[in-house]
C-alpha cells in the first residue's frame, strides 16, 4: 500500500473546546518535532467549533504507527474531551 489516508473526527464536549485546542496544538507539535513519514496531518474545525475534522495521510501503516507512538502522551488526552471516530 503506497499511502494510508485517515479522516478522524471529533465531537467536542461542552466546555471541552479550551482544553482540546490545548492539546490539539501539542498532538501538531509532536508530529512536526518526531513524526518523519507523515505525509498530511491538518486540523478543521466547523463554524461554531464544536467538531473537528483531521485528514491524515502516511506513507504506510509503520509510519502510522510511529505516528501513534509519537503523541501518545497526548492522544488520551483528546479522547476524554468528545466523541472520537475515525476512517481509514
Amino acid at each position: 500500500m503506497n499511502n494510508l489516508k485517515i479522516i478522524a473526527r471529533f465531537e467536542i464536549h461542552d466546555g471541552k473546546l479550551p482544553v482540546f485546542k490545548k492539546l490539539a496544538k501539542e498532538c501538531i507539535s509532536l508530529v512536526n518535532e518526531k513524526d518523519r513519514d507523515t505525509l498530511q496531518y491538518d486540523w478543521f474545525f466547523n463554524q461554531d467549533q464544536t467538531q473537528c475534522v483531521i485528514i491524515e495521510r502516511y506513507t504506510d501503516s509503520n509510519a502510522l504507527l510511529a505516528h501513534l507512538g509519537n503523541i501518545s502522551s497526548v492522544f488520551g488526552g483528546l479522547l476524554e474531551q468528545g466523541n472520537f471516530s475515525a476512517e481509514v
